[in-house]
């Protein structure tokens, strides 16, 4: 069977791409604006990004699948919001190479606070731009939880596929969890077996006060909390202490 020829937009280090690459996709052409997560790109997945704004890239190679995930902070759940950024309407850079590259399908992944509050506008607004480009668009909510991923992680998922084909786009059924045949995968499932780590390893910064603000520590039994990069949000290890309330405000 013939790779998928495969367009990425905002394509950060390439963690979705390799995952693409690995299931026999063909990226052919990647973008990002930061040269440090180009490099790391170039060395995980290969020489095929271009570093800079999109906005300044008007050609394109053939493709049939376009995915991207433009940056969330306008509708992340977990710091500051800003609902006049600029930064939340990227979604027309990725709308206008849609238009010009017109792939059969295309996937956009994004935080899962895009689908609650005032920020359904937004995401009704690339809804609408989408359908209006020409496709058949579905989006859902997905938690990597149930689907194998020792983490929860909720996300959301916009999926189009052209008008002119005939094939209708159904998200899958969980696979893991308490509604579905297997358990989830939880930590002790992934951590077993791996070395403690020295004290020089750990964040020694003091605790801020919204980071004790949510539960950040589950037990081994348990999928770990959304994992990211920053340690403002970072989950502890579940071999650390629980948290434990000392007072209330």
């Amino acid at each position: 069977m013939r790779p998928v020829r495969t367009i990425s937009l905002f394509s950060g280090c390439g963690g979705s791409d390799l995952g693409l690459k690995r299931l026999g996709y063909d990226v052919v052409w990647a973008n990002d604006i930061s040269k440090a997560a180009c490099e790391t790109y170039t060395d995980n997945v290969g020489p095929v990004i271009e570093c800079g704004d999109i906005a300044d890239f008007s050609r394109f190679p053939r493709a049939e699948f376009l995915v991207g995930c433009y940056p969330c902070q306008g509708f992340t759940q977990g710091g500051r919001r800003d609902s006049g950024d600029s930064i939340n309407y990227l979604y027309q850079q990725f709308d206008r190479v849609l238009r010009i590259v017109s792939p059969k399908a295309f996937v956009v992944e994004n935080v899962n606070g895009m689908a609650y509050g005032e920020n359904t506008l937004l995401l009704y607004n690339q809804l609408c731009r989408y359908r209006l480009a020409g496709y058949r668009v579905k989006w859902h909510v997905l938690n990597a939880e149930n689907y194998g991923v020792a983490q929860s992680r909720r996300r959301v998922f916009i999926v189009g596929i052209r008008s002119d084909l005939d094939f209708d786009y159904e998200f899958p059924a969980p696979e893991f969890g308490p509604d579905a045949r297997r358990k989830l995968i939880c930590q002790k499932d992934v951590l077993k077996g791996m070395p403690k780590w020295s004290v020089g390893e750990f964040n020694e910064e003091p605790f801020h006060w919204y980071y004790l603000s949510r539960r950040r520590r589950r037990d081994w039994n348990e999928p770990s909390p959304c994992i990211v990069g920053h340690w403002r949000h970072v989950p502890l290890h579940p071999m650390s202490p629980p948290l434990k309330r000392t007072a209330r405000f």
